[in-house]
């Protein structure tokens, strides 16, 4: 009887800060900058930029660039939500330093996502890209693992190289009006990617852009697009396409019509 008490207590142990962290997934960035910001755990400056910390939320606020925070990583070890508050322009820290973050909050506003900023974010799941971002750089959100979906709002006109590369669980790509260019490898081995919706704006396609997209069993592009780099569609079981570049090039598809 006391082997199975024991055991029963180390089983709720295990759970109880599971439990305890499932509280956040359902609050918005508002009540997550309120309950932070009222008790914080740690809190600093630096330069315009503040931040706040409290059990697993971290707080930025503050005007400007960020692009140097020590404590986030000096926390890392305990960080799972991110919140990035409204007068904040642009971030170049790296987040992924966080193994464990699972969501982060972007507020409208932000302008700019830095390269390398979501790199290796193992655990993420779902972002939402404000309105106001018109940058995404290298390697941005590179082998966040667990990310299932991204939609590229209309005011992004730059998605830099290898920015959505590794992504093994995206599924859903929606990109936007604004851009006119992918660049190189920017949905290379996505290889659960499925569905991909790309505007009518776009007009160039950058080299293994979407290689290794094994999953992607219909694939259409736009008569918009008139240059498509090597090895764009490398393994990519079914392209559509009919535009003016349709005879340039190896573009590696099992199947083009």
């Amino acid at each position: 009887m006391k082997r199975l008490f024991l055991v029963l207590v180390l089983i709720c142990s295990l759970l109880l800060p599971a439990c305890g962290s499932s509280k956040f997934d359902k609050m918005d960035a508002d009540d997550l900058m309120d309950y932070v910001m009222d008790d914080p755990f740690d809190e600093g400056e630096v330069g315009d930029i503040e931040w706040y910390l409290r059990d697993s939320v971290f707080v930025v606020t503050g005007k400007g660039e960020v692009s140097y925070l020590p404590a986030y990583t000096s926390h890392r070890g305990r960080i799972k939500y991110l919140v990035i508050d409204e007068d904040i322009t642009a971030v170049h820290f790296e987040a992924g330093a966080a193994r464990d973050l699972k969501a982060v909050h972007l507020s409208d506003g932000l302008t700019e996502i830095g390269q390398n900023t979501f790199k290796n974010c193992f655990n993420l799941i779902k972002i939402e890209i404000p309105d106001s971002v018109v940058s995404i750089g290298d390697h941005a959100f590179f082998s966040c693992t667990s990310l299932e979906s991204i939609e590229i709002p209309d005011s992004v006109t730059y998605i830099g190289p290898s920015a959505f590369a590794y992504c093994e669980s995206l599924e859903e790509v929606e990109i936007g009006d604004g851009l006119t260019k992918l660049e190189s490898s920017v949905f290379e081995k996505c290889e659960l990617l499925k569905e991909v919706d790309i505007s009518d704006s776009l007009m160039e396609i950058g080299k293994y852009a979407f290689s290794g997209c094994t999953s992607l069993e219909e694939l259409e592009i736009p008569d918009s697009v008139t240059e498509i780099g090597t090895g764009a569609f490398k393994d990519v079981p079914h392209v559509e396409y009919d535009g003016p570049a349709k005879d340039s090039g190896d573009w590696g598809a099992k199947d083009l019509d």
